[in-house]
């Protein structure tokens, strides 16, 4: 059984996921507004991995007789001002779960359990999975705006 203090801090991650979602969603639908359709799609799909990773920790949890607590949201407007702007926020927003994200593990690792390290390893490969597909975007958003104007 997990102790409080890890409960506490999978909690903790899973609501980092579960924001997270709603800030690619919320973005995705501001790009999808302003005619930028393929970023729209990628951070929906973005987004559907937030609420699996959300999941599996929630299952996590559970299976380890601990209280999942699923907090709500408190989103702000998030203006869509332009496709480096958007990257940029969730940039941010990665860099944050991935700080948590590391801490947790470092102190798993002392305290926890082999099952919750392979949990943990495998949502970090997915972040910087995700980073990659951010900064493709990105770079493909730039390389078209920039033939555009040339």
């Amino acid at each position: 059984m997990m102790t409080c203090a890890m409960t506490q801090k999978l909690n903790t991650q899973m609501n980092l996921e579960f924001h997270a979602s709603h800030l690619y969603l919320s973005l995705g639908n501001g790009c999808m507004t302003r005619n930028l359709p393929g970023v729209g799609a990628l951070l929906r799909i973005q987004a559907q991995q937030c609420v699996t990773r959300m999941m599996r920790l929630f299952d996590y949890i559970k299976a380890s007789g601990g209280w999942p607590v699923i907090k709500p949201v408190t989103m702000t407007d998030n203006n869509v001002v332009s496709v480096e702007d958007v990257i940029r926020q969730l940039m941010e927003n990665q860099a944050l779960r991935i700080c948590a994200l590391e801490c947790l593990a470092e102190e798993t690792s002392l305290h926890e359990g082999i099952a919750i390290l392979d949990l943990l390893k495998i949502i970090h490969t997915e972040y910087q999975n995700n980073n990659h597909e951010l900064k493709k975007a990105l770079t493909v958003h730039y390389c078209a705006s920039v033939s555009v104007a040339c």
